[in-house]
Formats: structure tokens, C-alpha cells, sequence
């Protein structure tokens, strides 16, 4: 699919207006979701079932593994596993925390304050799931909400995901997320070092994001630029691409000359 960069920056730059400084908020659940307790998990027995539910239900494990105890918490980002219950019976469950894996990437290169940056502003979502039983009934997209608002009140400025089906593409959508189209990369720029960073999409996925603060303040922007090069597994990862501006990319762009695509788009 050929990106449109016009469509893709007036769709986020529309989101960025109509959410800017606002806390992400739950939306009038449907029918099926309106009697949900969803919270984080308070036992190491909640902490058992939403690890059950995800493996079971999640068929691509994600990059960071899921937390086999209760946190640490604190009021910054951190991995996290949150249920949906209903009359205490598991119903749903998803996966959140800091973007580890572009942090781990950055980290590589030596970057370690543009890491740090990654891991206090920007939020992945790794899994959601919900019982077979339970399906359409509005249970993914009310935990999809939470999943933002808990993203703002723990400091991220960016929530992400890599929607791998076209039922989490829509899921993506319904809860007010901008989802690329396949093969995009995403640039994020650190504006306290003026360093950018690529971060190709695995092919045939697709990142999703939202914007959760008033975009004048974030130390971060965003960006799309045009499908990037990928490596073969295993890869090691390349030094820094420059474009029109420099761009970091640490996973997949396997390249030793300077790429020369097309420049990328800031969307905000």
C-alpha cells in the first residue's frame, strides 16, 4: 500500500487538536461492558490469570515478556497487567508499559538520554485480549481506554501499539488511534538533542498511535516517512540514516550508506 502522508498528517494533526491537554477519557461503554471492573492486577493470583489469559488468547508473543509478579509501581510508566472483570470472572486482560524496545535500540547506539526520553514519554501496548465468550461486546475497546488514560496518568505523551489483525486495526480506530498503513516507519524526534529516530514497522504491520497531551509541551515528535529497508533476522542493527534531517535507526534498516529515501513528514 502506497502512503499517503497528507491523509496520515491531517488525520494525527486533527486527533492532536481535538485531544490536545485533555486526560484520554472513557467513552459511554456499550451494553456489554458497562458492569467491568478493570484495574491493574492487585494479587499474584490476578497476576496468574491475566498471564493465562493473554498466553492463550495473544498468538504473537511480545518483545518484552509478561510480568510474572506484581510491579513495583510508581507514578511513571512501568510494565503493567490489567484485567477486566465482571462479577469477578476474568473477561479481559491487556499488556502495557514504557516502549522497551526502541528504548533498547536507542540504548545500543549509545544514546542513553534519548532512551531514557523513550522509556518516560512514550507507552506500548503489547497485548489485549478477551475471552472467546465475551468477544464483541465493547470489552477490548473499554480496556483500550483505560489503557490510555492509565498511559497519561503515568507521564506518556505517546501511546503506541503494532495492531497485528485487521479486528486490532479496528479496535485501534474506534479508540481514537491513528493506525499507518503497512510497512510505514515511525520517526520519533527527541527536541532536547534534536536527534531523530526511525523506527520501521516489521513488514506487513502497521504501527498505531495516539497522542495523550497538548503536543505544544511534549519532548517529543512524531513522524511517518516511506517503508525503510529491512534486515534479515539477526541482523546487527545500523548505524545513524540520514535523510533531510538525521534519523537514528537502530532494528531494521540494514544499510552501512546513508539511506536515500524520500523526507519524512513531522506530523506534529
Amino acid at each position: 500500500m502506497a502512503l499517503n502522508i497528507p491523509g496520515a498528517l491531517n488525520a494525527l494533526r486533527a486527533l492532536a487538536r481535538r485531544t490536545a491537554g485533555r486526560r484520554p477519557g472513557v467513552t459511554a461503554p456499550r451494553a456489554g461492558a458497562r458492569d467491568l471492573d478493570i484495574r491493574p492486577a492487585a494479587t499474584e493470583e490476578e497476576v496468574q490469570a491475566i498471564r493465562v489469559l493473554l498466553a492463550e488468547q495473544v498468538p504473537h508473543p511480545s518483545f518484552v515478556p509478561l510480568p510474572e509478579a506484581l510491579p513495583r509501581r510508581h507514578h511513571r510508566l512501568h510494565r503493567e497487567l490489567i484485567g477486566a472483570w465482571r462479577h469477578r470472572d476474568l473477561v479481559g486482560a491487556a499488556f502495557i508499559g514504557p516502549d522497551e524496545q526502541e528504548a533498547d535500540g536507542i540504548a545500543r547506539l549509545g544514546l542513553d538520554d534519548d532512551a531514557h526520553t523513550i522509556l518516560d514519554d512514550v507507552a506500548m501496548t503489547h497485548d489485549i485480549a478477551v475471552e472467546p465468550a465475551h468477544r464483541r461486546t465493547g470489552i477490548a475497546l473499554a480496556l483500550k481506554h483505560h489503557l490510555d488514560a492509565w498511559a497519561h496518568d503515568h507521564g506518556a505523551h505517546l501511546a503506541l501499539s503494532v495492531p497485528m489483525t485487521q479486528a486490532s486495526r479496528n479496535l485501534n480506530q474506534a479508540a481514537g488511534h491513528i493506525v499507518l498503513p503497512p510497512d510505514i516507519t515511525l520517526v520519533i524526534q527527541i527536541k532536547a538533542h534534536a536527534r531523530t529516530h526511525a523506527f520501521p514497522a516489521r513488514e506487513g504491520t502497521t504501527w498505531a498511535l495516539r497522542l495523550l497531551t497538548d503536543t505544544a509541551h511534549t519532548p517529543i515528535r512524531v513522524g511517518v516517512h516511506p517503508p525503510m529497508p529491512h534486515t534479515r533476522p539477526g541482523h546487527p542493527p545500523s548505524q545513524n540514516v540520514k535523510l533531510s534531517q538525521t534519523i537514528f535507526d537502530y532494528s531494521t534498516v540494514a544499510c552501512k550508506k546513508p539511506y536515500s529515501g524520500k523526507v519524512f513528514s513531522m506530523l506534529y
